[in-house]
């Protein structure tokens, strides 16, 4: 499963703070305090693109707690490094912690920018990932159902963006027996893709769980025994290039353990896949799927 990336690399800090002026003491603090959180925001990402989620996560935490300080917990900065923290935490996997941080975000993007504001389709897509995380599809949809109501509002659903958010929403629907109305979003989502890229398209991306509700074969990776003895766990994400015919043709590990990612990508390439037509020709597709190891659960 592909948890998103995505962090708001530019701190924003809406009150930015001004050279100081006259000598006054507390304005050169708070140039002070602020120079310091664009640091440990800058630092957070440096973390975060190198995988190192424990680093990155203290960082994040830091800048929080001197953006309050600086501009209080109803701030656009506070909101956008609550969204940070709580991507870091779907990055270590830790789902409930991502979601509490989501939630406290989502209502600070809802009061700076309203309800009904394209601006808030990232944090609200972002929650519902966390749930889909969790297998808890019966609150991700609404979230879902929600982002794609705005996006209709503002006319904006010409765009791969918006193929993407339909793409989500369809496996949601699809995950809550809801087939039919799967299938209409699932086919109004590759037809915007077919519009917006005919003449380049290479292969569809299926955002989230998709791929993994396409599959034909999905075995498990074997529990290296190195990896066992040692009681190694944690997951391990894989990205995927599916052929035209579903077969993988290439696979990489993007995280997870190093003595585990070779058996993760071991069983992905055993993997097959529903072959994916789009304007009535089999295109290719990729896509992520996520390997769970244990060391305290009997494995396969």
């Amino acid at each position: 499963m592909r948890i998103p990336a995505t962090l708001v690399v530019c701190l924003v800090l809406a009150c930015v703070v001004k050279a100081q002026t006259s000598g006054d003491p507390s304005r050169h603090s708070e140039s002070v305090e602020s120079t310091r959180a664009k640091q440990l925001n800058a630092s957070m990402v440096e973390m975060y693109k190198k995988g190192k989620y424990d680093e990155a996560l203290a960082l994040a935490k830091q800048t929080l707690e001197i953006v309050g300080k600086i501009e209080g917990e109803n701030s656009l900065s506070y909101a956008s490094t609550l969204t940070n923290i709580a991507a870091i935490y779907g990055k270590k996997s830790k789902y409930d912690d991502a979601i509490t941080f989501h939630q406290r975000a989502l209502p600070l993007y809802e009061k700076l920018m309203g309800t009904d504001s394209l601006n808030i389709l990232r944090p609200l897509s972002e929650l519902a990932v966390s749930y889909v995380a969790k297998s808890d599809y019966d609150k991700a949809a609404p979230l879902y159902q929600r982002a794609v109501a705005i996006k209709e509002q503002a006319s904006s659903f010409n765009n791969l963006l918006g193929s993407e958010l339909l793409l989500q929403y369809s496996c949601v629907l699809r995950k809550n027996k809801k087939q039919a109305e799967a299938d209409s979003m699932e086919t109004r989502a590759l037809s915007i893709t077919l519009k917006e890229s005919a003449d380049q398209l290479s292969a569809i991306y299926l955002p989230g769980d998709c791929l993994n509700l396409k599959k034909v074969k999905l075995p498990f990776p074997r529990y290296p025994n190195a990896a066992k003895a040692a009681r190694l766990s944690g997951a391990v994400e894989v990205e995927l290039l599916v052929d035209e015919t579903g077969q993988v043709i290439s696979a990489r590990a993007l995280n997870g353990h190093s003595q585990l990612q070779g058996a993760s990508l071991e069983a992905a390439y055993k993997a097959k896949f529903e072959p994916l037509v789009v304007g009535g020709r089999p295109v290719k597709v990729r896509g992520n799927l996520k390997y769970t190891f244990k060391a305290d659960v009997p494995y396969p």
